[in-house]
């Protein structure tokens, strides 16, 4: 349940994507986890489509997501995808929302390409792209549950010890308040 609903959250993210790649590939983010790159594996971002833009663009009403975002030298780019585009189906699988394409673009394997059926100019026509890089940890349940556990235990274990030790400040500041006002009642009583 728990493992479900994160790898939800993260496919909600425009990681497998790269909507919001980053400026070089060295670029690192608080998961440290190569798996999770923020630059993408195929370099485009896509968006649903409104009856308006279905209509315009000649897509079926049932699938189909508009390419808003292609980078240049990116597998998308190199495989002729270009905006305005309207991405029909990835692999043979319809695609009724950018999930869909993450979750197959997250889990193509290393050196695989995947066919995408892309609506242009009111024609459909096949294109192959490769995505960099290795596939996405979250795409395989087990392996990624095994590293968040990994993850959440040490950041537990790191959690507990720095309560424990603001415990122990906050139980040394209360014990110097008592002496001190111990101490000023006492010296109040001499006077």
């Amino acid at each position: 349940m728990v493992r479900t609903a994160i790898l939800s959250l993260l496919a909600a993210l425009p990681i497998a994507l790269g909507a919001s790649a980053r400026a070089g590939a060295g670029d690192h983010w608080p998961f440290d986890a190569p798996f999770l790159s923020p630059r993408g594996r195929i370099g485009v971002q896509v968006d649903g489509m409104t009856p308006e833009l279905r209509g315009y663009f000649h897509a079926p009403e049932d699938r189909g997501l508009l390419v808003v975002s292609v980078e240049p030298d990116r597998p998308a780019a190199r495989a002729g995808l270009r905006v305005g585009d309207v991405i029909l189906s990835a692999a043979g699988h319809p695609l009724r929302d950018s999930l869909d394409l993450i979750r197959i673009v997250a889990a193509a394997k290393a050196g695989a390409s995947i066919e995408l059926a892309v609506l242009r100019d009111a024609e459909e026509r096949a294109l192959r792209v490769e995505p960099e890089g290795e596939p996405s940890l979250w795409a395989e349940p087990e392996r990624f549950g095994a590293w968040f556990e990994e993850k959440m235990d040490r950041g537990s274990r790191a959690l507990l010890e720095r309560i424990e030790e603001l415990e122990r400040r906050l139980e040394e500041l209360e014990r110097r308040l008592e002496e001190r006002d111990q101490g000023t009642g006492e010296a109040a009583r001499e006077t």
